[in-house]
């Protein structure tokens, strides 16, 4: 798809770009069954409820470590002054898990910072060799997954993710309640899907089949100026 000089059209019925956006959404699905592992390695954003939920797989029992990751991402930078590990962390501590069980990392910018540092820390803690319980954003998680397989191949790993549909999404960023706009919410989805293309190529993730009406879906929802977090130095994909 080339997208040099491709004007921003958003002239499509929300129901159509709905029922596009959900193609991307449950794409990028890719949750285990929950098992007890050692740590909990939560990946920071926007969306505060991951925070919540990890906390809940805590109270639960289902690890006795958390490890918050990310320091201030591309969305992230322009809304808190604060890193979002240590958001997160101050979540966790208000929802009862108590400070000698979290861990930060607090640095990163983006995932293989993520990944370089959260080695780092875990080799420091005598955890490296331990299994991990990854969580994440549904709409997140099959990025996350070959990032790490590709990036830390040795890692013992699942994944589980917030438990809510596309609807359920979809609409909390139509509420206001969101700290970003359902636009750009879309146009994250849009975005990962371009870079499950590009990054295998780059030795940055493993590569992932992507359904052809997943990527027509994408291309679509660009030309209707979905375009937020596409790749700047990309212009054909």
């Amino acid at each position: 798809m080339n997208l040099i000089g491709a004007e921003r059209i958003c002239a499509m019925d929300s129901a159509e770009v709905d029922r596009l956006a959900q193609l991307l959404f449950e794409y990028q699905i890719s949750s285990n069954k929950l098992e007890h592992c050692a740590a909990m390695l939560v990946f920071g954003s926007h969306d505060e409820r991951v925070a919540h939920y990890a906390a809940k797989l805590y109270r639960q029992g289902w690890s006795s470590k958390i490890v918050f990751t990310g320091g201030l991402g591309r969305i992230t930078k322009r809304l808190w002054h604060e890193s979002e590990a240590d958001r997160f962390a101050r979540i966790a501590e208000q929802e009862q898990v108590p400070a000698s069980a979290i861990l930060r990392e607090n640095k990163s910018r983006n995932t293989a910072e993520n990944i370089r540092n959260i080695q780092k820390l875990l080799k420091q803690e005598g955890l490296e060799e331990k299994k991990l319980l990854v969580i994440e954003r549904p709409y997140r998680a099959l990025r996350t997954r070959v990032t790490l397989t590709c990036q830390w191949p040795k890692l013992d790993f699942i994944i589980s993710s917030l438990p809510l549909t596309y609807e359920e999404y979809a609409h909390w960023y139509e509420s206001g309640r969101a700290p970003i706009s359902k636009h750009e919410f879309i146009s994250i989805l849009v975005g990962d899907t371009q870079r499950n293309l590009i990054y295998p190529s780059r030795g940055w993730q493993d590569p992932v089949e992507i359904p052809e009406v997943v990527l027509s879906a994408a291309h679509e929802l660009a030309r209707q100026g979905y375009t937020e977090q596409l790749l700047s130095n990309v212009s054909s994909w």
